[in-house]
């Protein structure tokens, strides 16, 4: 005769099988199960991948399977019901991660199907119901399954990760490039050609090598149908883009397409990355600064050995003046 404790033992391998299965095969990221689970209210991370490219974002997951942890549920939400002092005990180390903290809540599997899932952000407010000490409210809405991964990654892209980006100390040298009386636009050309002309050592990044200072970036910058607001931001962000470019390592794909010709040799990828750094500026308040780079890679199909590189760049804007696109 199974025991309770064999049940419940089942019903979290259960949890965790489901929870592998969509971030693994679904997502094509990466599920990490933690030793000694529920010691810190952390059974796992999730580390997200782009294009089987590991972005740096980790997602800390709690995971809770089975029946035994429904507590009631109705047609917009289910209510998780734990332990009396769970919650009191656990939420105030979720709430001091830095990364995104979430509850993943797993039905039971029948006739081996897996079970369905559904994810609750650990951190909101709205999610512990006002006069009760032992209940997670998740929304029915919140399903975890294939098409997830945006959501989830959406809770990176906060302002509590801002503090872990390098740091750049903007002189007064990289803002007073823009004359008082003069052109805008006719300043920020003549600074462009500057960079331009630069040695490649002074436009080299420390990962990606030497980076093109060039008109690709400078139409992208000035395209007919961008919004003059913005085009006047970016011109006033080059001093601190051209600083970005060279002390700035870690960067984050953001889009790319692969192709080869049939017979050949080498894979051609395309693509966009950015580089993001927290600016302290000498005449106004610190911003995140987003640098997008265009990049084309070469690589040996049969080793996977990079032949060529090219870096271009391609736009610079503050973060949170909108989503991170390489459109802007």
């Amino acid at each position: 005769m199974t025991t309770h404790k064999e049940l419940i033992e089942k019903a979290e391998a259960n949890g965790i099988t489901v929870l592998t299965h969509i971030v693994t095969q679904q997502w094509g990221s990466r599920f990490q199960e933690l030793a000694a689970r529920n010691d810190d209210g952390i059974d796992g991370l999730i580390q997200i991948r782009q294009g089987g490219m590991t972005t740096g974002e980790i997602i800390h997951c709690q995971v809770k399977s089975g029946a035994g942890y429904l507590s009631s549920q109705n047609s917009d939400e289910l209510r998780i019901g734990v332990k009396q002092d769970y919650i009191k005990q656990h939420r105030t180390r979720w709430n001091a991660l830095v990364e995104p903290c979430i509850l993943v809540y797993v039905e039971d599997s029948q006739d081996n199907i897996l079970g369905r899932a559904w994810w609750v952000d650990l951190k909101r407010q709205d999610t512990y119901p006002h006069g009760t000490t032992s209940i997670i409210r998740i929304p029915k809405s919140q399903r975890l399954h294939r098409f997830s991964k945006g959501e989830l990654v959406k809770l990176y892209g906060t302002w509590h990760l801002d503090h872990r980006l390098p740091e750049i100390i903007a002189l007064r040298t990289d803002v007073n490039y823009i004359g008082f009386n003069r052109a805008l636009k006719s300043d920020a050309r003549t600074y462009f050609k500057w960079w331009r002309s630069l040695p490649v050592s002074m436009r080299t990044n420390p990962q990606l090598g030497e980076v093109t200072v060039s008109r690709v970036g400078w139409m992208h910058l000035t395209r007919r149908g961008r919004k003059r607001e913005r085009i006047q931001q970016s011109f006033q962000l080059l001093g601190v883009a051209r600083r970005i470019v060279a002390e700035v390592v870690e960067w984050s794909p953001l889009k790319r397409q692969s192709s080869s010709k049939e017979g050949a040799s080498t894979i051609t990828t395309h693509g966009t990355i950015a580089l993001r750094a927290f600016v302290i500026f000498p005449h106004r308040y610190e911003s995140v600064v987003t640098v997008i780079l265009r990049r084309k890679t070469v690589h040996d199909k049969a080793h996977g050995k990079l032949i060529e590189a090219k870096t271009w760049l391609y736009s610079v804007f503050e973060s949170r003046r909108g989503r991170l696109n390489p459109s802007k």
